[in-house]
């Protein structure tokens, strides 16, 4: 839509309805941009199996999840992405989860039958459940600024509400990995 405002121009100063270089410069986030590019690159790099990256992950991780079953890295994965959610961004930690967890949710997929495709859908489901902190998401600096919600309120009802969707998550996490 921008680029095509871009490219009609005004009839009486020939200028683009878009003024697209100053939107480049001055409202894009180009940090974001960046971060996400290189874990679209990280992703891609630890998950092809030519480069040798994710069988080496799987070999340094494997005293962690290499004996766990689908209840225990469920419930890892969910308390991880769910509480590392509340103080970075959720894209960027489902972008860092899923390529370390996908080699051991499918070695679980090979062996007992699992979809392995549950558990990367609830990591991305947690990773986006933010509110803690504002530097969890852009839903949650509207949240927090707004007067009625206080520190107090975060840290107790906020923590409250977070528990039970992890429990809710794993529930129906566990429930799906067999039925699917």
């Amino acid at each position: 839509m921008c680029a095509i405002g871009a490219l009609i121009r005004r009839k009486d100063s020939k200028q683009s309805i878009v003024p697209i270089n100053k939107c480049l410069s001055e409202a894009s986030m180009w940090t974001m941009i960046s971060l996400v590019g290189a874990l679209v690159m990280l992703g891609k790099v630890t998950s092809d199996a030519n480069l040798g990256i994710r069988q080496w992950l799987v070999e340094v991780l494997s005293p962690l999840f290499g004996g766990a079953n689908i209840w225990v890295l469920m419930a890892i994965v969910i308390l991880f992405s769910t509480l590392v959610t509340q103080v970075a961004n959720g894209l960027v930690l489902t972008m860092a989860v899923c390529p370390v967890v996908t080699p051991f949710v499918c070695s679980l997929a090979a062996t007992t039958g699992i979809n392995p495709d549950v558990i990367l859908i609830i990591s991305n489901i947690c990773s986006g459940y933010a509110f803690w902190t504002v530097a969890a998401s852009t839903n949650a600096a509207f949240i927090l600024g707004r007067p009625e919600i206080t520190p107090k309120f975060v840290w107790t009802k906020g923590v409250q509400t977070t528990v039970l969707f992890m429990v809710i998550c794993y529930i129906c996490g566990m429930a799906f990995t067999y039925i699917l």
